[in-house]
C-alpha cells in the first residue's frame, strides 16, 4: 500500500515539474515568488519528493496507510467497521474497542452459555451474541423451549416443571372428596395439586354420594352420572321405588287393588291406596260421610251413624226400668233401657240423662245402638255383681233410681233444648211398682207418647240372670193387660 502511494506521488511532481517548475513562461523566473511553483525551496518541510503528511494527522505517507484520512494512522484505536484504523495490516482485531462479547453456542441451539464469553467485532464460528442458555450441552433445553414435566428446567426460565408444561395433565377439582372430578373446574400441572384429581367425570362436586360409582335410586337425581335419573336408567335399584295406585275418578285417593312400582307417580296414579269406591269421586277417605245413607261415604268401614243432632222427639224410647232389684242391691243392680227408633244407627255419645232430681250424667266415648236395637244403662258393667243384667254403659253413683215417684228424661244435651224422651212413674198409682222385676213398656207400645201412660207398662216377667224378672238389651213382652 505504502510503494503504491508512494510511486502515485513521484509520477504526481513528475508531472507538475513538467507543466510549472521549468523556464516557461508559466514563472519559472520566480514570478511567484519562489524559484519553483512545487515549493522546492523546502516551504512544505520536505527538500522536495520526499514523505509528505497529507491528512496532517502527524504521520507521513510513508507509514500512514491512508493519509487521505486523519482518523487512520499507526496510533489510531482499531474498531469494528471493516477499516485497518491503526495501520498494522489487520481489520477489526479481536482487541478493538468496540468488540462485541459473544458466547459459545455449543449444542448449536442458538443461544449462549454465559460461562464462555469471546470477544470479537463479528460472532466466531460456534458463537452467539446472547447467553441464555441454562445447559449449552443440550440442543433441547434453550428459553424458547418447551417446558416438559421431566424434572428438567427446559425453558431456561429458572422454574421446574411448570403447570404451563405443555405435557402437562389436567386436574380437576374433587370438592366432595370422593375421588371424581368437576369436569367444569380443571386446571393443568405437572404434580397433582391438593384437592384435585385426575378424573372428570363427577356430575355433582358438592355431593360425595353422587359419582359414576354410585347406586342410582328414586331421588330424582342422577346419582351415577350416567345421564338418566331414576325411573330411566336401566341400573336403578328397584328397592328405593315406590308403590303407587290407579285413581281412576282422580279424588286424590287410589285403589288398593290397581298398584305398580315406579320412582315418580305415573300420570293417573297416586300414593295413597284407601278409596274404597275408585269409580265415585265423592266416595274417599277425605269425604264426609252422610249418616245413614247406606253409603260408606268415607271408606272408614262403616256408614256414619246419626248424631244426637240428627235424631228428633221419640226417636230414642224408654222402654224398660229395674229400680228396685231384689237379687242384688239398689246400688249394684239399677238400670234402665232405652230403644231406638230412628231408623238407623245412633251415636249415644253426649246424651244427657236426668231423673226427677239433681241426678244426671253425659255419656262419654263412644256409645252406638243399632236401629230398632237396644242398649242397656247400668249401676255397674261386671255381670258377677250386679244381678247378671248386660250393661251397656255404667252410671255408677251419678244417679240412683227411686222406687217411688221419679223420672227419667234423655236429652241431646244438658241444655235439654231437645228432649228425645220422658217417663214419669208415680209409686204404683198407675205404673207398676215392682220389687225384683223391672217396669216393662209392652212391645206394642213402643211410643214416646205411649209410654207416658202407666196402663202401658207392666211387671217384667222373663227371669235373668241372678233371678230378678225382665228383659234387659230384648225385646219386652207384651202386657197382658193391654
Amino acid at each position: 500500500m505504502r510503494l503504491f502511494s508512494l510511486s502515485l506521488c513521484v509520477l504526481l511532481s513528475l508531472a507538475c515539474g513538467d507543466k510549472e517548475g521549468g523556464d516557461g513562461a508559466d514563472g519559472a523566473d520566480g514570478a511567484d515568488g519562489t524559484d519553483g511553483s512545487d515549493g522546492t525551496d523546502g516551504t512544505d518541510g520536505t527538500d522536495g519528493g520526499g514523505p509528505v503528511d497529507a491528512d496532517g494527522d502527524g504521520f507521513t505517507d510513508d507509514v500512514d496507510c491512508d493519509d487521505g484520512n486523519a482518523a487512520i494512522n499507526p496510533d489510531a484505536t482499531e474498531l469494528c467497521d471493516g477499516v485497518d484504523n491503526d495501520c498494522d495490516g489487520d481489520t477489526d482485531e479481536d482487541d478493538a474497542a468496540d468488540v462485541t462479547t459473544f458466547y459459545a453456542d455449543a449444542d448449536a441451539d442458538g443461544f449462549g452459555d454465559a460461562t464462555m464469553p469471546v470477544e470479537a467485532c463479528s460472532a466466531p464460528e460456534g458463537a452467539v451474541d446472547n447467553a441464555l442458555d441454562c445447559n449449552d450441552g443440550d440442543d433441547q433445553i434453550f428459553p424458547e423451549a418447551d417446558e416438559y414435566c421431566d424434572d428438567v428446567d427446559n425453558d431456561c426460565d429458572g422454574d421446574i416443571d411448570e403447570d404451563d408444561a405443555v405435557d402437562a395433565p389436567l386436574w380437576f377439582a374433587d370438592n366432595d372428596i370422593d375421588g371424581f372430578g368437576d369436569p367444569d373446574d380443571g386446571v393443568t400441572a405437572c404434580a397433582q395439586p391438593e384437592g384435585r384429581v385426575a378424573d372428570n367425570n363427577d356430575c355433582d362436586d358438592e355431593a360425595n354420594d353422587v359419582n359414576p360409582t354410585a347406586v342410582e335410586v328414586c331421588n330424582g337425581i342422577d346419582d351415577d352420572c350416567d345421564l338418566a335419573i331414576d325411573d330411566d336408567d336401566d341400573s336403578l335399584d328397584w328397592a328405593t321405588r315406590s308403590t303407587w295406585y290407579a285413581d281412576g275418578d282422580t279424588d286424590g285417593f287410589g285403589d288398593a287393588s290397581m298398584a305398580l312400582d315406579a320412582c315418580a307417580a305415573p300420570s293417573g296414579y297416586v300414593a295413597d291406596n284407601t278409596d274404597c269406591d275408585d269409580a265415585e269421586s265423592s266416595t274417599n277417605p277425605g269425604a264426609t260421610d252422610i249418616p245413614q245413607d247406606g253409603v260408606d261415604n268415607d271408606c272408614d268401614g262403616e256408614d256414619a251413624p246419626y248424631s244426637l243432632t240428627d235424631i228428633g222427639i221419640g226417636d230414642l224410647i224408654i222402654t224398660e226400668v229395674m229400680q228396685n232389684p231384689s237379687a242384688v242391691l239398689d246400688a249394684a243392680g239399677e238400670w234402665f233401657e232405652i230403644y231406638n227408633d230412628s231408623g238407623g244407627e245412633v251415636e249415644l255419645s253426649g246424651l244427657y240423662v236426668a231423673d226427677a232430681s239433681t241426678d244426671s250424667f253425659t255419656v262419654s266415648g263412644s256409645l252406638r245402638v243399632a236401629a230398632g236395637g237396644h242398649v242397656v244403662f247400668g249401676k255397674r258393667v261386671d255381670q258377677t255383681t250386679n244381678g247378671g243384667v248386660p250393661v251397656d254403659y255404667a252410671f255408677g253413683t251419678s244417679m240412683n233410681l227411686g222406687n217411688g215417684d221419679d223420672a227419667l228424661i234423655l236429652a241431646e244435651s244438658a241444655a235439654m233444648a231437645v228432649i228425645f224422651d220422658t217417663v214419669i212413674w208415680d209409686d204404683g198409682d198407675t205404673f207398676p211398682d215392682p220389687n225384683g222385676a223391672s217396669m216393662n213398656l209392652d212391645s206394642g207400645a213402643y211410643d214416646a207418647v205411649l209410654n207416658d201412660d202407666g196402663n202401658s207398662w207392666c211387671l217384667g216377667t222373663t227371669t235373668f240372670g241372678s233371678g230378678d224378672r225382665g228383659t234387659p238389651g230384648s225385646l219386652n213382652v207384651v202386657c197382658i193387660a193391654l
